[in-house]
């Protein structure tokens, strides 16, 4: 029980100071990004944060409540078919082909022009130019089918079996069937998208691009650190650590994993829209379990039950990945040299990148003198004459 209660405990100062250095000094690094690089590695930068939204919950799950989804790659890619098709509205090229829509030109009909309209219908729906839709059925789409997800899987005994065994038959599942859906341009992906930057500001630059996916990241993990502090994700957390003392308190443990469960999977379909945007293109390959094991990896190495871990890791992993295969030529075997990577990550740093900044900025830090403790006067003891018992 001592666990569970330290853990509902809200942090100490000398850590909320320690990540508050760490918050202004990533805020002020990502904020010097666009004056400091090229067009081109703003794009791709711009590219990875949407990851780092599937990281985060990938982490709300594994960080916070001890479970493991290897299907959120499915997830992902529903929420940016889901997105993209929103963006790309009435008479726009799915497969890439440039010979019309597949999706609303085959030949069906009556069920042709419905699907149309809908589209159309969806499409229309704008603030400042935005479709918005685009941004929030697939979070509601995606946060719903987690839900039915959840309120399956979480009726087990022992959840944390059963969970990482069906996301996995999840993700095989997805990955065939998207690379086998026709309608969605079969294993060619969906390919011009358009972005949401260039909808909103009419340019489409790298710049816009980068500050309108940013924008969205730090209300993600701005809102990920108000939860923490909350009395909800202090129930969460504990939940992670001991369910059924949890459960004996009177809490609706099946049904807050649900819930938990469910607000992953939104944030991951999210996560899939604005990528879709970004690339301007949907692979069926991210709905495979390859890619959710390596959102898993982003996860590990930046920091596992962390604010900050998802965004570091995945950058940091991804940059690497552009590293080892663009600027050293390590076309093919650069997978294996980052792979032994970050085996040396997990080993010298089990708290991830995110423990060691951590560790290194408490290092950094002037160290509070610790104070003398209080001397208790024993029972019974008689105080001289004149002498009060406060001197």
């Amino acid at each position: 029980m001592s666990a569970l209660l330290a853990r509902l405990a809200p942090a100490p100062t000398a850590r909320r100071t320690r990540l508050l250095v760490l918050v202004v000094a990533l805020v002020i690094a990502l904020g010097v990004v666009p004056a400091l690089v090229s067009d081109f590695s703003l794009q791709l930068t711009a590219m990875f944060l949407p990851f780092a939204l599937l990281a985060l919950s990938l982490d709300l799950l594994w960080g916070e409540s001890k479970l493991i989804s290897f299907g959120h790659g499915a997830f992902f890619a529903l929420g940016g078919y889901a997105g993209g098709l929103i963006l790309l509205g009435h008479g726009s090229s799915v497969g890439g082909g440039g010979g019309g829509n597949v999706l609303l030109d085959d030949g069906a009909g009556a069920a042709v022009s419905g699907t149309d309209r809908a589209l159309d219908a969806l499409h229309a729906v704008q603030i400042a130019g935005v479709p918005v839709l685009a941004l929030l059925l697939p979070a509601l789409l995606t946060g719903a089918v987690g839900l039915l997800v959840g309120l399956v899987v979480f009726r087990a005994a022992a959840p944390e079996v059963y969970l990482p065994l069906i996301t996995l038959g999840i993700g095989v599942v997805a990955g065939i069937w998207f690379n086998d859906l026709e309608l969605l341009g079969g294993s060619n992906g969906l390919s011009g998208i358009p972005s949401f930057a260039e909808a909103l500001t009419g340019s489409g630059s790298a710049t816009s691009t980068y500050l309108f996916n940013g924008t969205f990241v730090a209300l993600a993990f701005g809102g990920y650190w108000a939860f923490r502090r909350s009395q909800v994700g202090w129930s969460w957390r504990a939940l992670g650590d001991d369910p059924v003392r949890l459960a004996a308190l009177g809490y609706p443990v099946a049904r807050m994993r649900a819930y938990g469960f469910a607000a992953s999977c939104a944030i991951a379909g999210l996560a899939g829209a604005l990528y879709a945007a970004t690339a301007g293109f949907m692979a069926p390959s991210v709905a495979a379990v390859s890619f959710s094991a390596q959102a898993l990896i982003w996860v590990a190495v930046g920091g596992v039950g962390t604010v900050l871990g998802p965004l570091i890791g995945t950058l940091a992993v991804k940059w690497g990945e552009q590293w080892l295969s663009s600027d050293l030529g390590m076309e093919s075997s650069w997978p294996l040299l980052l792979g032994l990577l970050l085996i040396l990550v997990v080993v010298v740093a089990p708290r991830g990148l995110i423990g060691a900044l951590d560790d290194a900025v408490r290092r950094a830090l002037p160290r509070r003198p610790a104070s003398a403790p209080a001397v208790r006067r024993p029972t019974g003891e008689r105080l001289p004459a004149g002498v009060g018992p406060e001197t």
